[in-house]
């Protein structure tokens, strides 16, 4: 059986259908260097397929915020060749992303498109959203595409998270996949 993301790694661990967790540690210096403002832009020149100008003005000003966004969107890009549209993907005014999403979902997915609040622009009530819509580039009309949250090792799901994610996989099929971020002091770097 070919493993992907959202194959179970434990046998006897039973977990809602409409979530899939895994964790990946990272070293806090990266985080560290994203809220100080150098790092996002590094990841921008390396990464412009996932992150745009729009992105980067975001996250400087939101320095504390898109750490864990920024690092999923590069983990599921180098593990699998996944491209993510993130934060506010649902918002008219981002233009890029919502282009992106309109073509993947819009047509084939109307209700999930109105559920997530992307037929009501600037407007939407985005609380509750995953945090990232990841699609492969070459096969995302065939439906390999699916929503991810991130989230601290300790940190739990907003309640108005626990009450969309189900009512997500019903509409798609698919889990919300949830990566959990845990700093890791790698020996030698204290």
């Amino acid at each position: 059986m070919k493993r992907s993301l959202f194959t179970p790694r434990w046998k006897g661990y039973v977990m809602p259908k409409h979530i899939v967790e895994r964790t990946y540690g990272y070293d806090p210096r990266q985080e560290k260097l994203f809220a100080e403002g150098k790092l996002a832009p590094v990841w921008r020149k390396r990464y412009p397929f996932l992150f745009d100008d729009a992105d980067l003005n975001w996250a400087r000003w939101r320095t504390n915020y898109h750490f864990r966004e920024w690092l999923a969107a590069i983990l599921l890009y180098e593990s699998g060749g996944y491209y993510s549209v993130q934060p506010n993907y649902v918002f008219s005014k981002h233009r890029r992303k919502k282009q992106c999403i309109d073509g993947v979902l819009k047509a084939k997915h109307r209700d999930l498109w109105k559920f997530i609040g992307a037929d009501d622009g600037a407007d939407a009530d985005a609380s509750g959203n995953p945090d990232l819509f990841v699609y492969h580039p070459t096969k995302c009309q065939s439906g390999d595409w699916f929503f991810c949250e991130t989230k601290r090792r300790s940190e739990h799901l907003a309640r108005t998270q626990k009450e969309r994610f189900p009512r997500l996989y019903q509409l798609t099929r698919k889990p919300v996949l949830v990566l959990r971020f845990e700093k890791v002091n790698w020996p030698g770097h204290g």
